[in-house]
């Protein structure tokens, strides 16, 4: 396996952060910021699990674990051979949270992590699975991981990383919407200020092979346009081609002025050629000076 001396994989979804091996990648993913599950599969085989919840004013560790392997039994069925369990694992030492590592194996082994941060009081389960022949290097690995996990956001902003899209946005912006498929991926935030997009689409080389990319943006974010005055300009973002736009609502609709409250528009997009993909930022709301656009935007992170 040797994925501890290899390349590791930065993950960010709803405040949570940790790292994987680089083969690992997001395979499924509900739920919302107080609630939710995802998962992470290799290609071959499922390789890690999280779940998260709020916690209430107090939680026993040690009985929640035994209630979660007695669900692990019950779901098994009594004809299934009983797993092997080993409690309270010395295999992390984390600063703040009450938390419990244990390890169930029947064929696969998984090493688990129940944790319940005291500030947050967000509580998370994440399990780590392992083929037998893993044995000698599941430990670490398992550790690299859990030292890595943060299950909060920091600094008043809230990271977010899956599928080659990496990028920052600002606490209070909470997810909306989103579209995860291998050739594109869009995640639409709403905060105080309005709304935001953040867009990752692939195979950029094939798609502007055909066409220029300000023509490629009209056409799939035209709709979004309609209600701007707005201005384009082809540009350079981190050195690569990109186009910049720029537009607020009208004053007046035809001859009569308008009772919307006025709103701002400001968009980039670029093409990456490293990573054969196009990447936009997208902000529609009251900030006109778009300071939140331009410290954001900044921070999306195509190539390294």
């Amino acid at each position: 396996m040797n994925s501890l001396q290899g390349k590791w994989l930065f993950h960010g979804w709803q405040g949570i952060t940790f790292e994987t091996p680089v083969d690992w990648e997001l395979a499924a993913v509900h739920g919302d910021a107080k609630k939710g599950y995802l998962s992470l599969d290799d290609g071959r085989m499922l390789r890690l699990e999280l779940k998260w919840e709020p916690s209430k004013s107090s939680l026993d560790i040690a009985k929640t674990v035994s209630h979660h392997l007695g669900t692990l039994r019950r779901k098994a069925g009594r004809k299934a051979p009983a797993p092997e369990v080993k409690r309270d694992l010395k295999l992390a030492r984390l600063k703040g949270k009450d938390y419990e590592c244990f390890s169930v194996t029947n064929g696969m082994c998984s090493l688990n992590l129940l944790s319940r941060c005291q500030k947050c009081r967000r509580v998370i389960l994440l399990s780590v699975l392992f083929n037998p022949d893993e044995d000698r290097e599941k430990e670490g690995i398992f550790q690299r991981i859990v030292n890595s996990l943060r299950d909060h956001p920091s600094g008043g902003k809230i990271n977010w990383a899956l599928y080659g899209l990496r990028f920052a946005l600002p606490e209070k912006a909470h997810l909306s919407e989103n579209t995860l498929r291998a050739g594109a991926i869009e995640l639409k935030f709403r905060e105080p200020k309005g709304e935001i997009s953040v867009a990752r689409i692939a195979l950029a080389g094939s798609i502007l092979r055909h066409k220029k990319l300000d023509s490629w943006f009209y056409e799939r974010y035209g709709k979004r346009l309609t209600a701007f005055r707005y201005d384009a300009e082809r540009t350079k973002f981190k050195g690569h081609l990109a186009l910049e736009v720029k537009g607020e609502t009208p004053r007046f609709r035809g001859f009569l002025p308008t009772i919307r409250r006025k709103e701002y528009l400001k968009a980039l997009a670029w093409f990456c050629e490293v990573m054969d993909k196009i990447y936009v930022f997208l902000s529609i709301g009251k900030d006109k000076e778009g300071q939140t656009f331009e410290r954001y935007s900044a921070a999306v992170e195509c190539h390294s």
